[in-house]
């Protein structure tokens, strides 16, 4: 998107516009930290048009920059983001603000790698590709020194943590009485499990036999003595 005046020769500004677009509205990435690399000097022709002369920096990524695509755009400043890393000190630099956005003005007519080079703690969910932005911009014939654009970014998600483990149950014994020896009272048999009503029955049985065995032993000894 370009935004201002047409211009010629004059210095150009850039703004960046960094959020999230939501459902509820936008997320403001602010706090972010982003650095432009010159990558080709632009030299502003009749026509209008623009000519690139590549810095030999990134000779190894010369091409004709006003006929690429915006996709071979794209492979390119990400084929260059590692070579681009290095060259960051004295280039223009600022932080977005609070609305997530960032203007670095006085710059100089170039093709630039935007760069994001240092990310806030709240954005650290997002990540941001390098871009490639002329400035001046050349767009439908009209030349404009002040452009405007929406870096596009993507929200990482974070993964779900796996399930906790099923503590496993422990079984505590219960604990063991200790046995103790009872002495049964004067008179009694220790207690076995039966109980005492056969005992009389059982006497009483012993006494018959005994009786009846009586009995025959003096039957005999009268049927012997009469013989």
């Amino acid at each position: 998107l370009a935004l201002g005046v047409s211009a010629q020769d004059a210095l150009g500004i850039l703004t960046l516009d960094c959020h999230i677009p939501l459902e509820s509205g936008v997320r403001p990435l602010a706090g972010d930290t982003y650095a432009l690399v010159p990558v080709a000097d632009a030299v502003v022709e009749e026509g209008p048009a623009i000519s690139y002369t590549t810095r030999p920096e990134f000779a190894a990524f010369d091409c004709n920059w006003a006929a690429q695509s915006a996709s071979q755009l794209h492979k390119t400043a990400i084929a260059m983001q590692d070579t681009a890393q290095k060259l960051t000190d004295g280039c223009p630099t600022g932080v977005t603000d609070a609305d997530g956005r960032l203007t670095l003005k006085n710059l100089e007519p170039c093709l630039y790698l935007v760069l994001r080079v240092q990310t806030a703690p709240a954005n650290a969910d997002t990540l941001a590709d390098p871009f490639l932005v002329s400035v001046p911009l050349l767009e439908e014939g009209e030349l404009y020194s002040t452009v405007a654009t929406t870096p596009k970014f993507a929200v990482e998600e974070t993964p779900e943590p796996p399930p906790s483990p099923k503590p496993t149950p422990v079984f505590t014994p219960a604990p063991t009485l200790p046995l103790t020896a009872t002495t049964p009272p004067t008179g009694q048999l220790p207690q076995t499990g039966q109980l005492n009503w056969p005992i009389p029955i059982l006497l009483v049985a012993g006494a018959g036999l005994l009786m009846l065995g009586l009995a025959l032993r003096r039957k005999q000894e009268k049927s012997d003595h009469e013989t």
